[in-house]
């Protein structure tokens, strides 16, 4: 009885290192390359790619000019809490259009649950704060829509400019029925060449 289990158990160390020799197949190989690449890259966790801080796309859903569509879209650090019905989180986003409808560049910040205070007499204004420069004013429309979750910054190409030159970005904000929010943006590397 104990040859028997003492052949087991010899047969047992035998298979085990034939599944480890260099001659496994090629799926084996690339699966254990797999492991030891994750491995390596699981004990060094502060060596992790960082994230696109843009996203980028181009539509030509214009059909009536034929042009396409240029976008560039940047989100909020974090999450802004608003007062139900928008209570939960909301996310504010930058976002840079070029070509809608025959126009040049459009600057836009867009919040996905709430409301900006809408613009009276075309006096509203956001506060941007770009790096550690000293904040400034942007006046802004409304959507042409009437959407109040969209607002259109009115200097444009002023806000694109010092936008593409910044790496940190704080927008104040004022939303319906919520106060003044201060939003941060990490902006770095922005590729807009229109």
């Amino acid at each position: 009885m104990n040859k028997t289990i003492l052949l087991a158990f010899i047969c047992f160390i035998i298979a085990c290192f034939s599944c480890n020799s260099p001659t496994t197949n090629s799926s084996t190989a690339s699966s254990l390359l797999d492991t030891s690449t994750t491995a390596s890259d699981s004990t060094d966790a502060n060596k992790v790619a960082p994230a696109e801080n843009w996203r980028y796309s181009i539509d030509s859903s214009d059909k009536m000019d034929n042009s396409k569509v240029a976008h560039a879209m940047c989100d909020a650090d974090s999450v802004i809490d608003l007062q139900p019905p928008y209570d939960g989180g909301s996310l504010v986003t930058i976002q840079l259009r070029h070509g809608f409808q025959g126009s040049g560049n459009e600057a836009i910040i867009y919040i996905d649950k709430g409301q900006f205070m809408p613009s009276v007499e075309d006096d509203a204004a956001i506060r941007v704060k770009f790096d550690n420069e000293k904040p400034q004013s942007f006046n802004y429309g409304e959507a042409s829509d009437g959407s109040s979750n969209y607002i259109f910054i009115e200097s444009a190409k002023s806000f694109i400019t010092k936008l593409k030159k910044a790496k940190h970005v704080i927008i104040e904000a004022e939303f319906y029925d919520n106060g003044v929010k201060q939003i941060e943006f990490n902006t770095d590397s922005l590729k807009w060449s229109y």
